[in-house]
């Protein structure tokens, strides 16, 4: 006879969820700066490869900045 999942009380639920959201909220972070990470190695690039400095790719993005 197969064992049925215990019944959990109302805390016991609330608790559980609120441990999913902890875990999926360090996930996002890490995810966030991973992609933080990746864009600023494909800025550098782009940078490298056209000789601009910070000033003159912030003058392309907002003109008006500088």
């Amino acid at each position: 006879m197969p064992r049925g999942r215990k019944k959990l009380s109302l805390d016991e639920q609330l608790q559980e969820i609120d441990n999913q959201i902890s875990a999926l909220q360090s996930r996002r972070e890490a995810l966030i700066a991973q992609k933080h990470e990746e864009d600023m190695q494909v800025l550098s690039q782009f940078m490298s490869e056209n000789n601009m400095s910070a000033a003159q790719v912030i003058s392309l993005i907002s003109p008006s900045i500088v």
